[in-house]
């Protein structure tokens, strides 16, 4: 899996409305062994306390409509990541 950049705006299936990805692999609150992909905030709102945001996985995602950022600093992150993912 190769994740989108942060600040990437995706829609999900069956939803209308746009997310912004914020952050990477966060725990489900209510069952800490269950990580999503991402964590997203409504665009172009963001987050307006500390409960707005939806955690969802890739294959939820319908289409991309922009891509965030990417510069070398983030593709080797992500490099970092996909490496740690795979000795999970």
């Amino acid at each position: 899996m190769r994740f989108l950049p942060l600040g990437t705006v995706v829609i999900l299936k069956n939803a209308e409305k746009k997310l912004m990805i914020e952050g990477y692999l966060f725990a489900n609150e209510n069952d800490p062994s269950v990580t999503y992909d991402y964590c997203g905030v409504m665009y172009p709102e963001g987050r307006m306390n500390s409960t707005d945001f939806l955690l969802f996985n890739e294959d939820m995602i319908d289409h991309v409509i922009a891509v965030g950022y990417a510069d070398e600093e983030q593709r080797l992150f992500m490099d970092r990541l996909e490496e740690a993912l795979k000795t999970e």
